[in-house]
């Protein structure tokens, strides 16, 4: 990475115009912590200047203690890596997260976190991948008979319904009544959607009792789905059955230094930080991805190709998958465009310093996928939409230095390759079947919850295609 505010040099490869995707246009001066709390109420980054972007470490007094954010390489990985035990996971997202998720690994920290971890990893291998694949392509082919003949729809309604079905197989094996799949898909986005009134109470240094219908319905939410999750976990050892799902894994799992096994509060902990995790991430990377492919067509039919002529009609297989680099890098570039988690924040535990910014024990640290994605100091052209950046030399080098969709170092994400492989199984499903085309009038408005979402929906135009040829039906008939 380069001090240069300036295009990357790999700008003279570009011959062909890129898509500007949506985004928030930054502001003019600095930001004050009034501001800060308003923009997040407002749920985006539109209140945030360009010197978020272009600064290494971009700094906001918050009513006694200081908000530091990170964009440069170096600072980020300091933060993620190298210094990473004087930077533990955020006391402001136990809080925020706790009501549902407990006492998952997305919230502890020290020597519990690190057990935690021993004993999940495993769940998530290699061997697992490839066992799940039978349960995700039943999910996938439910969704296109949903999908039917196409039309205008709202994608976003599909991802989030496809990515929940996916996690109740892989997660119970047996397939769940597809009604509790909507329901925890629409209490989990719920609950999301409460949690920028409390990240604004935050910065305030209010207590949450002080919006108690917010607090009152994020309670509701959070013991709905968790009380759905205990009956489900409580049925399965009841039973004594142990098919090869994640939630056998996590029964079974036993932490090789100290041999604890989970207990039953445990196992739903986890559980729902696994469905947390699982289907709200996948569900805005699948939908990014998409509206990426529709508005830009010479992408979208590379795609297509790429996956007729790797796997063909058939359903797909893991190595078939492995093949498809080009959807790999749609994939990709919708990660880095549209990070779906909004943020790694961080407390300091003790004083520390970041490019040059003293940084005092309490203050809270957030490293800001969106910022690191879209700084031009890391990435050429960051906010035009170029999955062939990753072919190249200045894009392989941005993504290995400035590049964190599913966080790094220790922490990074356990289920990176369980996300990649469904959302390319899914992508896969959807390019052999239909052409993706924009809804006129309705653009995408990005809004950074949980995770990074669309305000007013992924709208597209699904036209259907020949599952034999890849060509429109339309145009076949003869």
């Amino acid at each position: 990475m380069d001090d240069s505010t300036e295009p990357r040099g790999d700008e003279a490869r570009i011959e062909r115009v890129l898509f500007r995707p949506a985004a928030p246009v930054p502001t003019q001066g600095a930001v004050s912590w009034p501001a800060l709390v308003r923009g997040l109420l407002r749920s985006d980054f539109s209140h945030f200047p360009a010197a978020a972007y272009t600064t290494r470490v971009y700094r906001i007094p918050v009513r006694g203690r200081t908000l530091l954010m990170p964009s440069g390489p170096a600072q980020v990985r300091e933060v993620l890596v190298s210094e990473h035990d004087n930077y533990p996971k955020s006391r402001v997202m136990q809080r925020i997260l706790g009501p549902l998720i407990g006492n998952s690994m997305f919230v502890t920290n020290g020597d519990v976190w690190r057990r935690q971890r021993r004993m999940i990893d495993p769940t998530l291998e290699l061997s697992r991948l490839k066992a799940f694949l039978p349960l995700m392509q039943g999910a996938v082919d439910d969704m296109v008979a949903r999908m039917g003949q196409g039309g205008e729809m709202d994608l976003d309604q599909e991802t989030m319904r496809v990515a929940a079905d996916i996690l109740c197989r892989c997660v119970f094996s047996e397939q769940v009544q597809p009604g509790m799949v909507d329901e925890l898909a629409e209490t989990f986005r719920r609950y999301q959607a409460l949690v920028p009134a409390f990240l604004a109470l935050e910065g305030l240094g209010q207590p949450r009792w002080v919006l108690p219908l917010r607090q009152l319905r994020a309670r509701r939410a959070g013991n709905r789905i968790r009380g759905r999750m205990a009956a489900l976990i409580r049925q399965r050892l009841d039973s004594g059955a142990r098919p090869e799902d994640l939630l056998t894994g996590l029964i079974e799992a036993r932490d090789p230094q100290t041999g604890h096994r989970f207990t039953e509060t445990e196992l739903v902990d986890e559980v729902v930080f696994f469905f947390l995790a699982g289907h709200e991430t996948s569900a805005s990377a699948l939908s990014w991805s998409l509206y990426l492919l529709a508005n830009d067509p010479q992408a979208q039919e590379r795609a297509r190709a790429e996956v007729l002529r790797e796997l063909g009609p058939a359903q797909a297989d893991f190595s078939g998958l492995r093949r498809l680099r080009f959807t790999r890098d749609v994939f990709r570039e919708a990660l880095r465009l549209y990070p779906p988690v909004t943020a790694y924040i961080r407390d300091a535990l003790g004083t520390a310093r970041l490019a040059k910014r003293d940084v005092r024990a309490g203050d809270l640290v957030s490293v800001t996928p969106w910022f690191v994605h879209r700084s031009p100091r890391n990435w050429s052209h960051p906010d035009l939409f170029d999955p062939d950046r990753f072919q190249t030399e200045a894009g392989r080098a941005s993504m290995r230095e400035a590049y964190v969709p599913f966080n790094t170092g220790p922490r990074v994400c356990s289920g990176a390759a369980f996300a990649t492989q469904e959302s390319l199984l899914v992508l896969a499903a959807v390019l052999g079947r239909y052409r993706l085309h924009p809804v006129p009038g309705r653009a995408p408005q990005p809004a950074a919850w949980l995770t990074q979402r669309s305000r007013n929906g992924t709208w597209l135009r699904l036209e259907p295609l020949s599952r034999r040829t890849g060509r429109d039906q339309s145009r076949n008939t003869s």
